[in-house]
């Protein structure tokens, strides 16, 4: 099943292409994704819309369920937010970061030290290291874009593997008019928008239903951003 509006392929591999510009990233910019070259180190102000959506989810989930105890940040990037979630969450007892570049986790790294309770592994979302229902609750945000549409559907089986209960990614709407009619690529490297339904339609296989669905704009068509709350079915 493809996504509707995918991007036409392009010269060389996305994957490179990808890891070439996450390592820049990591080594010209100190791993803050959305800063442009040469300027100020910060998020931004989708980023944090979306950060803020996630931890009003997390905390209520959190509060709901005092058996959580261990998150995995998949795609955690320089692991910035790995640590503010460690920060706010005291009880979590183990705290995993997760990304495929090399050169964000060693800055993750450099950042968590001396927080027993945080860890952080470098690998692809197709082949996690962690045991069927490792952890109690995954986040994956701005993430799932860089993954080629023929990829995303093991990306996803090993995200609700490794997931007991609640699983929340963050997706490029593909129905936004942002996607439909704007380029897909970011910094000369191709992204890849999803629909709501096709994350429903992909995880529903794997015990994952849907629960919330939260936009950074109050109509969810024109939202470019979408946050997903998946809750694996009892």
């Amino acid at each position: 099943m493809t996504p509707p509006h995918a991007p036409k392929p392009e010269n060389g591999d996305v994957e490179e292409q990808t890891r070439a510009l996450f390592r820049s990233i990591a080594l010209e910019r100190q791993g803050y994704y959305d800063s442009s070259p040469g300027g100020p180190h910060r998020l931004s102000v989708w980023q944090r819309r979306i950060r803020r959506i996630v931890l009003g989810i997390l905390d209520d989930r959190l509060r709901r369920e005092p058996a959580v105890l261990r998150l995995l940040d998949a795609g955690c990037g320089r692991g910035d937010f790995t640590l503010e979630l460690a920060a706010r969450y005291e009880r979590l007892e183990e705290i995993v970061g997760y990304d495929f570049s090399a050169e964000l986790i060693a800055l993750a790294r450099l950042a968590a030290a001396g927080q027993p309770r945080v860890r952080f592994a470098v690998g692809g979302l197709d082949a996690l290291p962690f045991e069927p229902s490792h952890v109690d609750v995954t986040v994956c945000v701005n993430v799932l874009h860089h993954v080629p549409h023929e990829r995303l559907a093991a990306a996803l089986s090993e995200l609700a593997r490794v997931t007991r209960r609640t699983l929340l990614v963050e997706i490029k709407n593909a129905q936004s008019p942002y996607f439909r009619l704007h380029s897909h690529r970011v910094e000369g490297v191709a992204i890849f928008p999803v629909t709501v339904e096709h994350m429903r339609a992909a995880l529903r296989p794997h015990g994952f239903a849907l629960v919330k669905r939260r936009g950074i704009f109050g109509v969810e068509w024109l939202s470019p951003l979408v946050v997903l709350h998946f809750e694996r079915e009892k």
